[in-house]
């Protein structure tokens, strides 16, 4: 009779112990629904860009300013900030291409502030 006991016993605590771990699960997963914003919704991440195994370069927005970060594991690095002005142009430039049937990505948008940095520095 208490082998009948104990064996119900362990299964109520697998149950209860499972239980448990979907309704943490569940608790986590809603409070990190949105990763990418921040509580009040003055930063945000916009895009992600994988440069290695470790390394990515993410655009964030923080206000109304948008900063290129170089990620690795070690360190973060500001590597441009983009005002306000220059993003509404990007954008401009994008929506200019969408209408086209082609849309600026990540990618080209990181190449277009690069060639205009590189001008600026050459004083063109």
């Amino acid at each position: 009779m208490w082998e009948i006991l104990k064996l119900v016993w362990m299964l109520v605590v697998i149950v209860a112990v499972l239980a448990l771990s979907y309704l943490f699960t569940r608790y986590v997963a809603g409070r990190t629904a949105n990763p990418g914003r921040s509580s009040t919704g003055q930063m945000e991440v916009l895009e992600k860009f994988p440069l290695g195994r470790e390394q990515r370069i993410v655009l964030v927005r923080m206000g109304e300013v948008h900063y290129f970060l170089g990620v690795t594991p070690s360190q973060i690095t500001c590597l441009r900030e983009i005002p306000q002005e220059e993003w509404e142009r990007l954008e401009a430039q994008n929506q200019k291409g969408a209408s086209c049937g082609q849309q600026m990505g990540f990618g080209q948008a990181l190449q277009t502030v690069l060639d205009q940095r590189r001008k600026q520095k050459r004083g063109e």
